[in-house]
């Protein structure tokens, strides 16, 4: 074989071996993921901006950000949508909307548990003098939840 053909050859299976390889630059591999919070002035977010910090930190090809929502009901819809790949919602809403009851009656979300942020437990306060006792007594009245 003439040197010629033989260099041709080297160069074409060079070429060959060069283009299969995965040039693709890191970040195309990279992997984006948006983490539906709450408002700036809650837990909420500080709470999404450390889970982001550590999966970004942490988990190879992730690079993860938390955003400012309206918290529980709009994370649960975000996630629904696809619009957002994890959110943090208490644990009422998630099963209003694993249930399609309350918020979203007869509109069961796919949404899935992932991990618990903290144990939760309500409280519901009111004025001594307000007159109010029970759940029930809260009907008709302006409520400030959050």
């Amino acid at each position: 074989m003439n040197k010629k053909i033989f260099f041709i050859l080297t160069l074409a299976v060079a070429l060959g071996f060069t283009f299969s390889l995965n040039i693709e630059p890191a970040a195309a591999r990279t992997k984006f993921i948006s983490i539906g919070t709450g408002g700036t002035g809650g837990v909420y977010y500080p709470y999404g901006g450390g889970v982001a910090e550590i999966w970004t930190k942490h988990v190879k090809g992730v690079r993860a950000v938390a955003e400012v929502t309206g918290a529980s009901v709009e994370n649960t819809k975000l996630c629904d949508k696809g619009e957002t790949l994890f959110g943090e919602i208490m644990s009422d809403v998630a099963f209003q909307a694993y249930t399609g009851t309350g918020k979203f009656k007869g509109k069961p979300q796919k949404i899935r548990g992932m991990f618990v942020m903290y144990p939760n437990v309500y409280h519901i306060v009111t004025r001594k003098d307000s007159g109010i006792k029970t759940i029930a007594d809260l009907k008709g009245k302006k409520v400030s939840v959050g």
